[in-house]
C-alpha cells in the first residue's frame, strides 16, 4: 500500500479528532492541558463545514455562525453528517491564535497568530527578529495543534475510548439534533 492509499484509508482520524475535539470544547469548558504542561484554551470558530460523503463536497453543509454553539452545525451533526474542516482558536499565555483545520489530512489554513511585538517608541523595529518571532508564533501552533493530537491519539488508543470516551462522545453527538429542537429550529 502507498502513501496516498494509506492516507486516504485513515482520514476517519482527521473527522474523528475533530468532533472529539469540539465534544472536549463544549463538555469542558474548551481548557487543555498539553503533553509538557502548558494550558491552553480552546473554541470552535464561527465556521464549521460538515458533509454527508467524506469524497465529495457536493453534499456539504457550511454553517456560520456568531453564537459558539453553532446549533445548526450541530444539528448536521446529529443527522450523520461528518466534520470537514472547522475554524478554531485558542489562547496561551494572553495571546490568541485562529486557524482553519481541514479534516482529511489535518492541513492547517488560515493561521492567524498573534501579533508581533514592537518595543515602545521602536518605529523600525528589527525586520529579521519580527521575522523570527512571527516563525517562533507559527511554530508554537503547530506544537500546540501536536499536543492536542496527542491527547487525542492517547484517547484513541486507551481502554477507557469504548467503555467512556465513545459513549460520551455518542451524546453529545446525539444532542446536537435535541439543541435545535430545543431553539425551534432556528438560529
Amino acid at each position: 500500500m502507498d502513501a496516498l492509499e494509506l492516507l486516504k484509508k485513515k482520514e476517519f482520524l482527521g473527522r474523528e479528532f475533530l468532533t472529539w475535539l469540539w465534544h472536549k470544547i463544549d463538555s469542558a469548558g474548551g481548557e487543555f492541558l498539553l503533553p509538557g504542561g502548558a494550558m491552553i484554551r480552546m473554541w470552535v470558530g464561527n465556521r464549521v463545514m460538515l458533509v454527508s460523503d467524506p469524497d465529495s463536497v457536493d453534499a456539504s453543509v457550511v454553517c456560520w455562525s456568531e453564537d459558539a454553539g453553532l446549533r445548526e452545525a450541530r444539528f448536521a451533526l446529529a443527522e450523520g453528517k461528518k466534520i470537514a474542516e472547522a475554524r478554531l482558536h485558542y489562547e496561551a499565555d494572553g495571546e490568541e491564535w485562529a486557524f482553519t483545520l481541514e479534516a482529511a489530512r489535518l492541513d492547517l489554513k488560515s493561521l492567524k497568530t498573534p501579533s508581533t511585538k514592537r518595543e515602545d517608541g521602536e518605529d523600525d523595529a528589527e525586520p529579521l527578529a519580527l521575522l523570527l518571532e512571527k516563525i517562533l508564533l507559527v511554530q508554537r501552533a503547530f506544537n500546540t495543534l501536536d499536543g492536542l493530537a496527542r491527547l487525542f491519539i492517547n484517547a484513541r488508543a486507551s481502554e477507557r475510548w469504548v467503555a467512556d470516551e465513545m459513549p460520551a462522545l455518542t451524546a453529545w453527538v446525539a444532542g446536537g439534533s435535541r439543541a435545535r429542537d430545543a431553539s425551534g429550529g432556528a438560529q
